[in-house]
């Protein structure tokens, strides 16, 4: 399967400049959909799966992603929310594929 890398582009919503943009995690990413009882409603999410992350370390999916930008040789940029603590923040995905 082919691996990808992640970085977040906020934090709680906020933007960030990309040289505070944390470290990028290895994928892969998959897209599917999931029932949520808060918004009492099926959402999209984009899952990545990281078997070796330890509890703190989990990155929550990306709810209703929405592309924003794609290129074949740079990645694509996406945008929805993630939920952390009950709460629900604006987030950005740059995902870059590896090779």
């Amino acid at each position: 399967m082919p691996r990808c890398t992640i970085t977040r582009t906020h934090r709680y919503g906020q933007k960030l400049s990309p040289k505070d943009w944390p470290a990028p995690v290895l994928g892969p990413v998959f897209l599917q959909t999931a029932r949520s009882a808060a918004l009492n409603r099926s959402v999209s999410q984009l899952t990545i799966i990281r078997p070796d992350a330890s509890e703190g370390d989990v990155i929550p999916p990306l709810c209703d992603p929405q592309i924003l930008s794609m290129s074949s040789d740079q990645g694509m940029m996406v945008a929805g929310f993630e939920e952390i603590e009950g709460r629900r923040y604006y987030q950005g995905w740059y995902i870059r594929w590896d090779g």
